[in-house]
C-alpha cells in the first residue's frame, strides 16, 4: 500500500519516543 498502516506507525512512533528519551528529552 502506498501509505503505511496504523500498525507501522505506531512502531514508528514508539521508536521515535525511544530513540527520544536516548537523546535526553523526556
Amino acid at each position: 500500500p502506498p501509505y503505511p498502516t496504523r500498525e507501522i506507525l505506531k512502531e514508528k512512533l514508539l521508536l521515535a519516543i525511544e530513540n527520544c528519551e536516548g537523546f535526553g528529552i523526556e
